[in-house]
């Protein structure tokens, strides 16, 4: 199971899992989210890991205006 680190909205959560943080998307999913709860990863429609410095780079600068939106890099 993992760790939810921070609530972004009700569909979307920063979670630690074995160590890596990722975001999950998924309908409702943060609604009732606390953090330090477990979280089912199974609830997830969408999961999304930023694995080098470079990707984390990228992303922080593409969302630097409004860190709320999400891009799946290719």
């Amino acid at each position: 199971m993992a760790s939810i680190l921070k609530k972004i909205n009700r569909n979307t959560l920063l979670i630690k899992d074995c160590g890596v943080e990722k975001i999950v998307i998924g309908k409702g999913i943060g609604f009732r989210a606390n953090r330090h709860r477990q979280f089912n990863m199974e609830l997830a429609d969408q999961v999304f890991v930023l694995d080098t410095e470079e990707e984390s780079k990228r992303f922080l600068k593409a969302n630097s205006n409004n860190p709320y939106i999400l891009k799946q890099f290719i």
